[in-house]
């Protein structure tokens, strides 16, 4: 499954970087942007021991308000 399967351009996810003072602020809205098909990726490849937990509701939800607040 790939990102072009739920009609998505591709994108890459962010990561923050301490030397750049708005990279956590990116990382936020790139995962939030790619929540879709990070879900879709976390479901196909369950029960793989190598993959971490899956993000939960409430998660996203503070990372919605980390957003808005940034």
């Amino acid at each position: 499954m790939q990102v072009s399967d739920l009609g998505m351009p591709r994108k890459k996810l962010q990561q923050g970087m301490a030397t750049r003072w708005n990279s956590r602020k990116v990382m936020i809205n790139s995962l939030i942007e790619l929540k879709e098909p990070l879900h879709r990726a976390m479901e196909h490849a369950t029960g793989r021991k190598t993959l971490t937990p899956h993000i939960t509701d409430a998660e996203w939800d503070i990372l919605e308000h980390l957003r808005d607040y940034s």
